[in-house]
């Protein structure tokens, strides 16, 4: 059926000031994977024994795609060293995402994405997509998580957003409560989520 007038005007005029999100830079080019046999899967590889660094790598001899996924697991007890320690991080995580949103989106559009999440003894930073475009994603993040910025107005608005997240749990359904209280019990060393709100409703 042909579109209505009102589609086909907005079709036609495209809204001031709008424009669609430039991929330029994050598309691959080069999609040449490594020359690796089908069969049975092979265990990972330790490429590096230090005592401060450990680097793994695993071939993909499936479906032998020119991806990668790259995990970095950083030991760093002191984002989690109390309920105040784990609040902080988890701010200054939401101030490295939204930081990197202008960045991140095309990037995402063109098959990159990347997560840093924090956990009981240090914070995950994972990147995934294209091998030929990945490092540039990675070395964007990395940036961001060595210097992060640090805007008072920012922070005040990440404090926010983690305030109702934490506010958010206690809406949740009773199941959920049921199954956070069993995994509390199993994990010892996991802040309960009313540590968290206690610091985060008391601090200045």
């Amino acid at each position: 059926p042909p579109a209505s007038p009102m589609i086909a005007a907005a079709s036609e005029t495209p809204m001031a000031g709008t424009a669609a999100p430039s991929v330029d830079g994050q598309l691959p080019t080069v999609l040449a994977t490594a020359l690796v046999a089908r069969g049975k899967t092979m265990a990972p590889v330790l490429l590096c024994d230090r005592p401060n660094a450990e680097v793994w790598h695993k071939v993909d001899k499936t479906f032998r795609r020119p991806k990668t996924n790259f995990y970095v697991d950083v030991i760093a007890p002191t984002c989690y060293a109390s309920p105040g320690e784990a609040i902080l991080t988890a701010i200054v995580f939401r101030l490295i995402s939204d930081d990197l949103t202008e960045y991140a989106y095309p990037a995402e559009l063109a098959g990159l994405t990347y997560m840093v999440k924090r956990h009981t003894t240090g914070f995950y930073l994972v990147t995934e997509g294209h091998s030929h475009r990945l490092p540039l994603l990675f070395a964007k993040v990395l940036e961001r998580v060595t210097a992060p910025s640090c805007d008072a107005k920012r922070f005040g608005v990440q404090r926010e957003q983690e305030l109702k997240s934490i506010r958010g749990w206690f809406r949740s359904q009773p199941k959920e409560h049921a199954r956070y209280a069993a995994m509390h019990l199993l994990d010892r060393q996991r802040w309960h989520v009313l540590e968290y709100f206690d610091f985060a409703v008391d601090a200045p």
